[in-house]
C-alpha cells in the first residue's frame, strides 16, 4: 500500500472587492500573499503487503519559493493613446495629428485590470458619485489603493478623481519609471501640450513620489 499525504501550511487568498480575487475558507496570511515561502510538507507511507512490516514514513519538505521582484515599472501601465478614450479630435478642440500622438489615462476598469495583471495587490477599491463644480456634473469615478512588493520594499499607487499618486521605495525605481516616460516621448506621445493643455496627462514628481494628473475638464 502506498498512500501520500500533503500539508500545506499558511496559504490563503485574499478576499478583495478588486473582482480578480477569489474567497477561500483557509484565513489569508497576509505575509505569504506578499512573497514569502510556502512550506509543502509530504507524507510517504509505504507498507510491505507480504510481510506486514511496519510502514516506513518518510517526509519531505519542499520549499516553493516567491520571490519579490524589482522589476521596473513603467508610464504604459498607466497611460493609453487619447484616441482610445472614445473622444474625438473636433470634440476636444484639438488638430487631428495631436489627436494621435496625446497620451491619457486608462479608465478605472482598464487600470484595475492592468495593475493587477501587473502584480499589484488591490488593498482598498470603491466607487463613488460626485458633483463637479467644474463641468457642472455628476461623475463617477474609482478611488483605490494598489500596492506590490519589490525586494527594496513596497510601490503604492493611490487612484482618485484627481489622478494617480505612484510613491516608490527607492530613487532608482523612481528614476526608471521617469526614465520610461522618456522613451515614449522619443516614440511620439505627448502627455502634455502647451497647444491643448485642457487635455493629456500633467507628470510631476518630488522625492521617489510621482503623480499623473489628467489635464482634461
Amino acid at each position: 500500500m502506498r498512500k501520500t499525504v500533503l500539508t500545506l501550511l499558511g496559504v490563503g487568498v485574499a478576499m478583495t472587492s478588486c473582482g480578480n480575487s477569489q474567497s477561500s475558507a483557509i484565513p489569508y496570511d497576509d505575509t505569504i500573499a506578499m512573497g514569502d515561502d510556502t512550506l509543502v510538507t509530504e507524507e510517504v507511507v509505504e507498507e510491505s503487503p507480504a510481510t506486514g512490516d511496519t510502514p516506513q514514513i518518510t517526509t519531505i519538505s519542499l520549499v516553493n519559493e516567491e520571490p519579490e521582484t524589482n522589476v521596473a515599472i513603467g508610464i504604459n501601465l498607466f497611460c493609453e493613446p487619447l484616441s482610445k478614450s472614445g473622444g474625438s479630435a473636433q470634440s476636444m478642440g484639438i488638430s487631428n495629428k495631436l489627436f494621435r500622438q496625446m497620451q491619457s489615462i486608462k479608465s478605472d476598469a482598464a487600470l484595475n485590470s492592468s495593475l493587477i495583471a501587473d502584480g499589484f495587490q488591490c488593498i482598498t477599491k470603491k466607487q463613488k458619485h460626485d458633483y463637479d463644480e467644474s463641468i457642472d456634473d455628476y461623475v463617477d469615478y474609482m478611488v483605490a489603493t494598489y500596492m506590490r512588493s519589490t525586494l527594496d520594499g513596497n510601490i503604492t499607487v493611490s487612484v482618485d478623481y484627481d489622478g494617480i499618486t505612484i510613491n516608490f521605495p527607492t530613487a532608482a525605481m523612481k528614476q526608471a519609471f521617469m526614465k520610461s516616460i522618456e522613451e515614449s516621448k522619443s516614440k511620439g506621445c505627448i502627455y502634455q501640450s502647451n497647444e491643448a493643455y485642457w487635455v493629456g496627462v500633467r507628470i510631476t514628481q518630488s522625492g521617489n513620489t510621482v503623480e499623473l494628473i489628467p489635464c482634461g475638464g
